[in-house]
C-alpha cells in the first residue's frame, strides 16, 4: 500500500511514449476526480502521484499546481457534486436539469482554457514572473525543456558543436547506446541525454582498444 503513488506514477510514464497523451490522461483523471471529490483532499492525494511524472516531462512545479487547481475548479461546476453549481442553483431558485444545457458552452470554454494552461506554460507562468515571484531565467529554462519534450522543438545536436564547461568545443563525437561520446585528447566525455534534455558532461576513462 505504501508504494501506490510510485506504482501509479510508473504506470502513467509507461502508458505512452507521447508526453502529450500522458498529460491528457492526467487532465482526464483530475477532471473525473474533481467531479466527486473536494479540492483539498484531491490536492493532498494526487499531488505526490502526478508531480514526479510531470517533473520527468520538464514541467515546472508552479505550472503543475496551476493546472491541477484548474482541473479541480472545473469539477466544482460540474455534476454530480458540483458545489458551485448547487450554490448557484440555490441562489437562482432553479434546478440543475434546467441550468445544465446553458452551461455546456461554458464547459467547452473551460476545457479549451485548460488545454492552453496545460500545454503552454508561458500563459500560466507569465504573471508570477512579472510580479517577481519566480525568476525569469529559471522559467525560461523550464519552458525550453518543456517545449523540447512536448513539441520536439529542439535543435539537432549533430549540427551544433557541443562545448564543455570551460567553453572548449568538443569534436569527433559518435553516438553509442543513446549517448554522445566525444574524444578530447586522451579523455572521453559523455553527454548523457535524458528526455531530450542534455545533462552535465561526465568525463570517463577511455576503453582499451578504442
Amino acid at each position: 500500500m505504501a508504494n501506490i503513488p510510485q506504482t501509479v506514477s510508473i504506470g502513467l510514464v509507461n502508458l505512452s511514449d507521447n508526453p502529450i497523451i500522458i498529460m491528457l490522461t492526467i487532465n482526464l483523471l483530475l477532471l473525473f476526480v474533481g467531479t466527486f471529490m473536494d479540492m483539498t483532499p484531491a490536492v493532498l492525494i494526487f499531488t505526490p502521484i502526478f508531480l514526479p511524472v510531470v517533473r520527468s516531462l520538464g514541467m515546472h512545479e508552479v505550472h503543475f499546481g496551476i493546472m491541477l487547481i484548474a482541473n479541480l475548479c472545473i469539477g466544482l461546476c460540474t455534476p454530480p457534486v458540483g458545489t458551485c453549481l448547487f450554490i448557484g442553483c440555490g441562489v437562482g431558485k432553479t434546478t440543475i436539469a434546467k441550468v445544465t444545457k446553458y452551461m455546456l458552452p461554458f464547459f467547452g470554454s473551460m476545457a479549451v482554457a485548460l488545454m492552453i494552461i496545460t500545454y503552454f506554460p508561458n500563459v500560466s507562468l507569465w504573471l508570477p514572473v512579472q510580479t517577481g515571484q519566480l525568476k525569469s531565467d529559471e522559467i525560461d529554462a523550464s519552458i525550453k525543456i518543456w517545449n523540447q519534450n512536448i513539441f520536439g522543438t529542439q535543435s539537432d545536436p549533430s549540427k551544433e558543436p557541443l562545448k564543455s564547461s570551460d567553453g572548449k568545443s568538443l569534436v569527433g563525437g559518435e553516438q553509442k547506446s543513446g549517448q554522445l561520446i566525444h574524444s578530447v585528447g586522451d579523455d572521453q566525455i559523455v553527454d548523457v541525454t535524458v528526455l531530450g534534455t542534455p545533462n552535465s558532461l561526465v568525463p570517463v576513462s577511455p576503453s582499451n582498444g578504442n
